[in-house]
This record gives C-alpha cells, structure tokens and sequence, in this order.
C-alpha cells in the first residue's frame, strides 16, 4: 500500500506537533521521522540521528538492525549514507541543518529504485523544518539545563524573521545587540536565544532589569564594590558584569538607565573594562551585551535624556520582537504550550474522559484537555501584554477549570465577557488601551460614571476629562 500523504499538509501537522515546544526531545524526533516515512512511502525501515544528542529508528516492516547505534555515530561523521537494516535495497538520506549541519534522516526501502524525485523533494522538505525544530528543542533543553525557561514557539511569518535577526546577530559573538518589543512579547526568550546560538553559549547569560534598581544601586549591581567603599561594604563584591565575564549579559529597559550608568556602561563597551564602586583600577572583561526596551531610544535621544554616543555603540545588530497582535496565528501554539506545560503539573494528562482534539495534546499518550473554540476564542483577543499576558491567562483558566474540557466560554470568562476582541490598531497606543477599558467598564456599569469612576478607582472629575481627552 502507498503510505505517501500530500506533502504540504505533512509539514503543516509537523509544525503543528512540534512547534508548541512542548514534548521531550525523543518523541520530538519520533514525530519528525514518522511524518519522512509517510512523505516518502518507505517501508524499510527509517533513521534520524541528531549529533551527540539522540538516534531514533523507526522499523515499519520487519526491518531488523544491521548496525548499532555506536556504528551509526560513527558512520553519521563520514557523511556517506549507509544502510542501517538488513533487507535494504534503496536509501534516501538528507542532512538536518540549522546553521551547520547538526543530523541526518536516512529512509529505506526493502524495494530496488524505490524511491523517486518526489520523495527526495519531500524528505527534503521535513528536513528543512526538522532543522529549525531541531534548533529549537536544543535551544529549550540547554536554557532548561541552566535554569531559564526558555522557547521559540510558532510558525509565523512574524516569528520566522525575528528567529532569522536572532541568528545573524548570534554570528558575531562580541557586538552589541539592541531587543525591541512590548511588554510581556518575550524580549529576554530572544536575548537568551541570541546567547545560545553564539559561541558563548557555554558561559554565563545574566539577566538584569535596570528599571528594577534605584540609580545609586545600579552601579553596586552591575560592577560590584571594594571593601569599606561606602557604608555597610563590609566585604569586596562581585558584580553582575564581572560574573557574566565570558558569557553575556542581558539588561532589560535600558531606557531607564541614568546617564552617570549610561557613561559607565560606555566605557564598559569601547574599552571591555569596569571600574568597581570604590576602587581605582580597571579590570579587562569580556562580556557581550544586549540591552533590551519598550521605550523609543532615537526619540529620547533627540531629547537629551539617553546619551546618543551609547545608542550609536549599542545599535550594532538590532532584534524586533514582534507583539502577540502581529502573529495571531501562534496564539494556538503558544496555548498550546502553555496548557501542556500546566496539563503535565496538575496531571490533567491522566484523564480518561476527554477526547476532543487539542493542540497542546496532539500526539500525548492520555486525553486531550480543550477544544477548538477554546483556541478561536483566544485568537480574537489582541493581548495589550502580549505572551505573558496569554501564559497567564492560560495559568488562571486551568487554575478555575479542573474538572472538563477548557471551552470558548471559558476563555471569554477570563478575557472578560464584554470584551470585543477582533484585530487591534497595527498602532494601538497607551490611549488606545485606556479607550477600549474604560469603554468595557462603561459597558458593565450601564454607563453610570460614578459607578465606573469608583470600579476605576479614579475620582470622577478625572474620569469625565479622560472621556473628553478620548473623544468618549
């Protein structure tokens, strides 16, 4: 029987069961080699090997062995295809390659000349997706190793190309790198990713949030102090940017930075030095930075308040993280994601009793936990706090759902009944938002000003001038 399905959907469903980030790596690579086999008819037997890190094999027939796994290593280093079952008579390998080629999926046949251009075009085409996949997983299970929870999840355009501004900017390991995005987009997922896919990923990443410190602490922070430099120095301090010597270091709304920190971190960048609080020497670091803001630095530096001799240093290479609005159709994935992440906490995953397809269930062994509409809902929102306001809502449903399938009622309760959803301004501002709320909490309070001041928690002259400044 031919086993080939049409190609375009195969590696629509890959990226669908894949792309949420959420299963462990070998079923991961079980999924990939599964979908080369029904691309490509083999009945042989099938390989994927991803270097040092795992080999699957899959055995549709009754393929037995020809080779360990030892000797499949070492043949993978060779780069020449060879059988891996006995009973072959056709092969059809094609490299996993994210920047460099880091694998191989290898489908056989028992058949002579089994194999024809279409199938090499379609191995070809899982393994182009495997290789981002692949990247990806890497990606999770090393930052998971280092204690960040960390992942690139999506198949959208606007995600593609920031994945894409990611890996140029890790091809140069030393250069300043300047994160644009909203609140809540996921700014430090790209700062990490940029770390992992340098040459520094082995070294230290350390975040900071500058807008987190009083400006008298933030240089304490980032370069340490010496004994008795001030009051309470009891002992010499290391600081943040002599611990990420080596590696890198992430300061999160540089915008909010002073200008006495601004000049420090100058030096810090054009001679790879610090000075620590108290101290008269200068000790050599190598320490790459990305900075990351919400804020318009060009804007604030026409303005006098951010120094434009650290925006020109700084702005080398340049990411854009993209808002949650601009890339709707992740929104399923990333809850996806999420739910599995909290599924697989709470043991939802044990249930017997739910079987409506699911995102974040597709291909787990158990029942599914949410249904389509569940998924439609959410995507009709715009999420003004964009991926973090998505985990979190996804955290607070299951936390209220325990007992059924999560369904469009549920996400409309936590959205808010009122809300009208639908696609936000392409320039959705502050004034914007403010709008959209005050128009919801009208809308409860049956346009009762007082009522809506008090739920606002503002005075209800401050209420009718923002209704006015707003045009409401």
């Amino acid at each position: 029987m031919d086993r080939r399905v049409e190609p375009t959907r195969s590696l629509s469903d890959l990226f669908a069961l894949t792309a949420s980030g959420g299963g462990d790596f070998q079923e991961s690579l079980e999924i990939i080699l599964e979908f080369a086999a029904r691309a490509t008819g083999a009945d042989g037997g099938g390989t994927l090997y991803v270097a040092d890190r795992a080999a699957v094999e899959l055995l549709p027939m009754k393929a037995r062995p020809l080779r360990t796994r030892g000797e499949m290593k070492e043949l993978a280093g060779k780069g020449e295809p060879q059988p891996f079952f006995r009973d072959t008579h056709s092969l059809l390998r094609e490299p996993i390659r994210d920047r460099d080629t880091i694998g191989f999926v290898q489908m056989e046949s028992m058949r002579a000349n089994a194999f024809s251009a279409a199938d090499a075009r379609g191995l070809r085409e899982v393994a182009e997706i495997a290789g981002l996949v692949v990247s990806r997983l890497l990606l999770r299970d090393h930052a998971a190793g280092r204690g960040f929870d960390v992942a690139l999840v999506g198949s959208s355009p606007k995600l593609l190309e920031m994945e894409r501004q990611i890996k140029v900017a890790a091809s140069d390991p030393k250069s300043p790198v300047i994160i644009l995005g909203e609140r809540g987009s996921g700014k430090e997922v790209a700062a990490f990713a940029v770390h992992y896919y340098s040459r520094r990923r082995a070294m230290p990443f350390v975040p900071i949030n500058s807008a987190a410190f009083a400006d008298s602490l933030l240089p304490d922070e980032l370069f340490g102090h010496e004994r008795h430099s001030f009051t309470g120095a009891d002992s010499k301090r290391e600081g943040l940017l002599k611990s990420a010597d080596g590696g890198t270091l992430f300061l999160d709304e540089v915008g909010d930075m002073s200008q006495p920190v601004q000049a420090s971190l100058l030096r810090v960048l054009d001679q790879g030095e610090i000075r620590p609080v108290g101290s008269d020497k200068a000790m050599k670091i190598d320490v790459r930075v990305i900075v990351a803001t919400n804020r318009n630095l060009p804007k604030m530096v026409k303005e006098g308040t951010f120094r434009a001799d650290l925006y020109d240093r700084l702005n080398v290479f340049r990411v854009d993280v993209p808002p949650l609005r601009d890339r709707k159709d992740d929104i399923h994935l990333l809850a996806g994601h999420f739910l599995k992440k909290v599924c697989v906490s709470n043991g939802r995953h044990d249930r017997r009793d739910l079987v409506a397809p699911c995102v974040s269930c597709l291909h787990m062994t158990g029942a599914a936990c949410a249904r389509p509409d569940f998924y439609q809902q959410l995507s009709e929102y715009h999420f003004p706090g964009n991926v973090r306001e998505l985990r979190n809502l996804v955290t607070r449903i299951s936390a209220a759902v325990s007992n059924e399938e999560f369904r469009a009622e549920h996400a409309r309760t936590a959205i808010g009944s009122d809300t009208q959803g639908g696609e936000a301004p392409d320039d959705m501002e502050l004034d914007a938002v403010v709008r959209q709320h005050i128009n919801k909490v009208l809308r409860l309070t049956g346009h009762n000003k007082s009522h809506a001041a008090r739920l606002l928690g503002l005075p209800l002259t401050t209420l009718v001038h923002k209704m006015k400044k707003l045009g409401l």
